[in-house]
């Protein structure tokens, strides 16, 4: 049984990477939940069995769960040949997440829904920069090979007018984990006074 205990928790390294990463799917945040609490029911079913007890093949198919999940979306994108389409969209707000998360709200495309949070990961010296409240964006959905759409591509169309930028203030509402920021202007650091000085 320890074999399978350690199966099970390293399973949700590979599990997160998979569904959040190379093949986004569309609703992220609702299925990384999902995806949490079946993965704390594999640890605590698994990790609550007597270790005196035989191997069975209930144990090892829950051990194995998350590895499973972790396939399954894999599969969904990396064997999808479906078209991309494209929807062009307006960013609402963004929140940005100490532990490499970035959400991004936009302007919904699909009837019935006014916005959509877009999880992207970000890295370590993430180019990227921040996604400003206002810019157009252009957003690539695939279907998926097991018919759930995943974010193909998040891309900008430009930049915005420079009026709004250089007229806007800094909005940062800090949050729990994070903070939402809708412009950060252009600073530079100041020798004589030590101090960050608007350019």
């Amino acid at each position: 049984m320890r074999i399978l205990h350690f199966v099970v928790l390293i399973g949700l390294l590979p599990g997160i990477y998979c569904v959040s990463v190379p093949y986004p799917p569309l609703d992220s945040g609702p299925v990384l939940a999902s995806v949490a609490i079946l993965y704390v029911c594999a640890v605590c079913i698994v990790i609550g069995a007597p270790l005196d007890g035989g191997v069975t093949a209930k144990y090892v198919a829950i051990s194995l769960s998350p590895w499973l999940i972790a396939a399954l979306f894999l599969a969904n994108g990396a064997f999808d040949r479906s078209g991309e389409v494209l929807h062009q969209t307006t960013v609402v707000e963004s929140h940005y997440y100490l532990h490499g998360w970035t959400i991004v709200v936009v302007q919904s495309w699909r009837p019935g829904r006014g916005n959509e949070s877009l999880y992207v990961k970000t890295w370590l010296l993430d180019k990227r920069g921040f996604y400003l409240e206002g810019e157009p964006l252009t957003v690539g959905v695939k279907s998926g090979a097991l018919a759930m759409p995943w974010i193909s591509r998040i891309s900008r169309n430009g930049r915005m007018s420079s009026d709004r930028v250089t007229g806007s203030r800094a909005r940062i509402s800090n949050l729990r984990y994070g903070c939402k920021v809708a412009y950060i202007p252009p600073l530079r650091w100041c020798k004589s006074t030590r101090k960050m000085l608007l350019v």
